[in-house]
């Protein structure tokens, strides 16, 4: 009984640093971009985003984004802004060659979007669950680091007291890339 506990913890400890020896399937990238979209008149704002994922192998893998507006939308009465953004997705991936790889991803993506007058009158916020769908390319230079650009579309149903908006966003990012 012993011999086999023994044994068992061995094997696993020797399964153990194996795995840890092997390149990781981690990833992230951090980086910027716009979204183009509209909660009450057309507009684009900037963004700043973190990414982390994993992949099961070459061609399917799991990521979790979160971003934050950087840049809002300002007009004659009103500015509007996002306050933050966070998602989860599927990604396909088809490698190119061993630099580079195309990919698309499936998901969903919960914002928080606010609209606030100028002089202060109102205010609306509001926060949905929308679906998001995408593609895009990661390429690698300098060993385990590269570059990201993705577009996502995402698609809102979104509720302002009193009003029912079919909202669809586009995003358009790009980051710095690096496999752990």
């Amino acid at each position: 009984m012993r011999v086999s506990f023994i044994l068992g913890v061995s094997l696993i400890g020797v399964c153990s640093a194996t795995a840890a020896a092997q390149e990781s399937a981690f990833y992230g990238d951090v980086g910027g971009g716009i979204v183009q979209g509209e909660l009450l008149e057309e507009a684009t704002y900037g963004i700043v985003q973190l990414r982390g994922g994993y992949d099961f192998n070459r061609h399917f893998g799991i990521e979790l984004e979160g971003a934050t507006g950087i840049v809002d939308e300002e007009y004659t009465n009103s500015t509007e802004s996002i306050n933050y953004s966070y998602g989860a997705f599927g990604r396909l991936k088809y490698p190119i060659n061993r630099t580079t790889e195309l990919f698309t991803r499936v998901g969903m993506i919960n914002s928080e979007l606010e609209s606030v007058a100028n002089n202060g009158s109102f205010a609306v916020t509001v926060e949905d669950t929308g679906l998001a769908f995408g593609v895009g390319a990661t390429t690698l230079f300098a060993g385990r680091n590269g570059l990201r650009f993705d577009y996502t579309r995402i698609n809102y149903d979104l509720e302002v007291p009193g009003v029912e908006l079919d909202v669809n966003a586009d995003a358009f990012t790009l980051a710095l890339y690096r496999r752990f």
